[in-house]
């Protein structure tokens, strides 16, 4: 078989963008469990002496640089996400499979709130940008195979867009081996809620809602920890001393702040995966899980909430009832040798 190559936008563990690292881990996971030869490409590195004249350069200009002036093209070719290959460009590639992680630019609700999160300026762009990433979907029945992270999305493509159920398999993102619990001591006489995830539309308006929660309860014991990118609440959780935002957090200490936490919330009103709360069960942190559109596998053995139950869930620690063990074994699938070996055999039949 010839070379594979994995054709993503970057592949780095340090990053807030969800697809890049499960893009990086996917990369890892095949080198680590796999005979094939993979290599990865990063379209949005080539060339990085463009960051010096043009250091805002977007990434539709970037990728349309790469793919005129990269040179060689792979014959079998794994795309991490859409709108990785310009649509002028797929006829160009023989073999190719693409990872599709979310149903975000189907989303009307979602579209609405991206465009409204920007400012006055970026909103005709950024309504533009969405726009176009809706033809990509017209275009995945011109990929030898799709590999969708839920089963909804894998639903949406046979019903929808006409894609034949053979040509379809769902496959997890990955959770890292590294994901365990540490039994670690917890804090004497404090509980801490632990939040790490980026500030995206789907995320924020529920985590406006949870401070707004929280802060209402007046109880010392209780912590709230917030880490990410780009916390936009910063003046709302100021009079409060128990809510403390921490910045970015690097995968270096991630599992052992995991484990710190005595349960860990999302947001999330909708998630194509949802990995921050599948490495909290994979720590065996207990999770508030916001009762959103979760794949089943990632929503089961957590604890549901919504704007009217929180404050009563808090109060009386409901989610020590979580199933550690249950929301553990969930995860299994997950882990990078299963997913691996399952898109190995993926390759073998499409690209040989």
């Amino acid at each position: 078989m010839d070379r594979i190559c994995l054709m993503g936008a970057d592949f780095s563990s340090e990053t807030g963008n969800g697809v890049k690292i499960a893009s990086y881990r996917l990369a890892q996971a095949l080198k680590l469990y796999s005979s094939l030869d993979i290599y990865t490409v990063s379209v949005d590195e080539f060339m990085p002496w463009w960051k010096l004249p043009f250091p805002t350069l977007n990434k539709a200009v970037k990728r349309a640089l790469y793919f005129e002036f990269a040179g060689s093209r792979p014959k079998n070719v794994h795309v991490m996400n859409m709108g990785i290959i310009p649509l002028n460009k797929l006829k160009n590639y023989k073999h190719k499979i693409i990872t599709l992680h979310d149903l975000h630019s189907l989303d009307k609700d979602y579209i609405k709130n991206k465009i409204k999160s920007g400012n006055v300026f970026q909103r005709p762009l950024t309504r533009i940008k969405l726009t176009d990433r809706q033809k990509y979907w017209d275009h995945i029945k011109d990929y030898d195979f799709v590999v969708p992270v839920n089963d909804k999305i894998k639903q949406i493509l046979i019903e929808q867009k006409d894609v034949p159920q053979s040509k379809i398999a769902t496959l997890n993102d990955i959770i890292p081996d590294k994901f365990q619990p540490l039994n670690t001591p917890k804090n004497n006489g404090s509980t801490i809620i632990g939040y790490i995830n980026n500030t995206a539309p789907n995320k924020t308006e529920k985590l406006m809602v949870f401070i707004e929660k929280f802060k209402k309860i007046k109880d010392d014991s209780l912590k709230f920890q917030i880490y990410g990118s780009g916390f936009p609440f910063l003046d709302f959780i100021k009079d409060d001393p128990r809510i403390k935002y921490l910045g970015f957090l690097s995968e270096e200490n991630i599992v052992e702040t995991y484990n710190s936490f005595d349960v860990f919330l999302s947001t999330s009103k909708t998630e194509g995966f949802g990995m921050p709360i599948a490495q909290a069960k994979a720590c065996k942190v207990p999770v508030l899980c916001y009762d959103g559109d979760i794949p089943p596998l990632i929503k089961n053995n957590t604890l549901l909430w919504n704007d009217d139950n929180i404050e009563e869930l808090i109060t009386k620690r409901a989610w020590k009832n979580v199933n550690l063990e249950k929301a553990y074994m969930d995860i299994a699938p997950a882990r990078p040798k299963n997913v691996a070996l399952k898109l190995t055999e993926i390759y073998k039949n499409i690209f040989e």
